[in-house]
């Protein structure tokens, strides 16, 4: 009797590990699905809401509007760009392109925006690092860490149901600076963490009017 329940309580126990494993293991995929930039397919419906001159740089998918159907945004770059940096020294922008899902399995354009990214100046190559999607919010990271510059910004948006829009809903950041201990054990550089700014402190700004280069 003893051996049987004995039996009995291991096969639970395995069960039950099993179980446990199983969802750390899908946890992971999820976080991992909901964390990273996609690669699109690019069909010809997506390339026809591509400017001429520009090819897509990142991507994410997400329900951006809350109404359960996959939307896109697309971050762009300029096919010359890199010529354009290096021989004619300009700042080039990196436009962002909503596009909303429909009920056929297709993209609906929303709108452009050419100032939620930081363009791409003649001493980095951009800052752009990716874009996140979830229930109607979107996030866009960006920041350098290498050579003199050490820096991350990212601002948050939220769809608002009523006004059919995104207003920005908070951004926050930090910077790094060189470490001036002589200690050999200290870390090269200070990590200092900026202020998580809201609509309380920068008010009610929809998409369409922020700007990456002013300080909200």
């Amino acid at each position: 009797m003893k051996k049987n329940l004995l039996y009995c309580f291991c096969i639970i126990l395995l069960a039950s590990c099993g179980e446990q494993q199983s969802y750390t293991e899908e946890k992971k995929v999820i976080d991992s699905v909901s964390s990273q930039s996609i690669t699109p397919v690019i069909t010809n419906q997506i390339s026809s809401f591509i400017p001429t001159g520009y090819e897509i740089n990142d991507s994410c998918k997400g329900d951006l509007n809350k109404d359960d159907y996959t939307d896109m945004i697309l971050i762009l770059k300029h096919i010359k760009e890199d010529s354009l940096l290096r021989d004619a020294g300009q700042d080039v922008i990196r436009p962002l392109i909503i596009l909303v899902g429909t009920p056929n399995n297709e993209f609906k354009f929303v709108n452009r925006y050419d100032s939620i990214v930081y363009s791409a100046m003649s001493y980095i190559d951009g800052a752009f690092n990716s874009c996140k999607i979830k229930n109607g919010y979107f996030s866009i990271e960006q920041g350098v860490m290498g050579g003199p510059q050490h820096w991350e910004d990212i601002v948050t948006f939220k769809y608002d149901t009523s006004k059919q829009n995104w207003y920005l809903y908070k951004r926050g950041g930090m910077h790094y600076s060189q470490n001036p201990s002589t200690d050999e054990n200290a870390e090269a550089m200070i990590q200092h963490t900026h202020k998580t700014k809201t609509a309380k402190d920068f008010g009610i700004i929809p998409l369409e009017k922020f700007n990456i280069n002013k300080e909200e």
